[in-house]
């Protein structure tokens, strides 16, 4: 299955969208050097690390958390990853 950055599975990479908050958070697993590099490139902020955040593959595994709002990015996401 196709993730939200490219072909990584669903398990390596989590998002989560509320309209309400207008804030975009995603969460990554720490060996995830791809998916890390891409939020560092969006400028996305680490608010946290969640132990044992979801259960993958018969285990639970920590990721790593990021958080963007739309105060932070008025034009939205896929124009600034146009930018770079």
């Amino acid at each position: 299955m196709e993730g939200a950055f490219g072909n990584e599975s669903p398990d390596r990479f989590h998002h989560r969208q509320s309209r309400i908050s207008g804030r975009i958070e995603i969460s990554i697993r720490p060996e995830n050097a791809n998916s890390l590099r891409v939020v560092e490139k969006l400028g996305l902020k680490e608010f946290g690390y969640a132990e044992r955040y979801l259960h993958i593959d018969g285990e639970w595994r920590d990721h790593r958390q990021f958080a963007i709002t739309t105060e932070e990015c008025p034009r939205g996401m896929v124009a600034r990853l146009r930018s770079l």
